[in-house]
């Protein structure tokens, strides 16, 4: 069962679902995993994200729409991961630290810690195959 998105301060989720019609896409999943990971208190992964300082930058947090259109223009598959580690520090969701990877990609990150940083995101991809 998808949990809800956590909106303050906005319309209802009723109307954000109506508005937005996409509350069955499954990028609606990953957009409101991502909310409820950095706002919830009451998320399982809460503590490794929220509470760790990540944020979503306010195009993305305040437009389910703005999420879902940079998500189509790069390259989002089913089946993808949305990482913020590779071209970020780690602690912002946008546009310009956000990437889609395969979830082995994302896997090696939590195994090794890491992504090596003398590889382009391209190279260490290769590595992996």
């Amino acid at each position: 069962m998808v949990q809800p998105i956590i909106y303050k301060n906005t319309t209802s989720m009723k109307d954000k679902k109506t508005k937005h019609n996409i509350s069955k896409h499954p990028l609606y999943n990953v957009y409101n995993n991502m909310i409820n990971r950095c706002y919830d208190t009451n998320n399982k992964s809460y503590n490794d994200y929220g509470a760790r300082g990540v944020v979503v930058c306010d195009e993305w947090k305040n437009s389910i729409d703005n999420f879902y259109n940079w998500a189509i223009k790069n390259n989002w598959e089913l089946g993808l991961h949305l990482d913020k580690d590779i071209k970020g520090n780690g602690f912002l969701y946008s546009p310009n630290t956000c990437t889609f990877v395969t979830p082995k990609v994302n896997s090696n990150k939590r195994i090794f810690g890491f992504y090596p940083s003398n590889y382009s995101v391209l190279n260490f991809i290769l590595l992996l195959f």
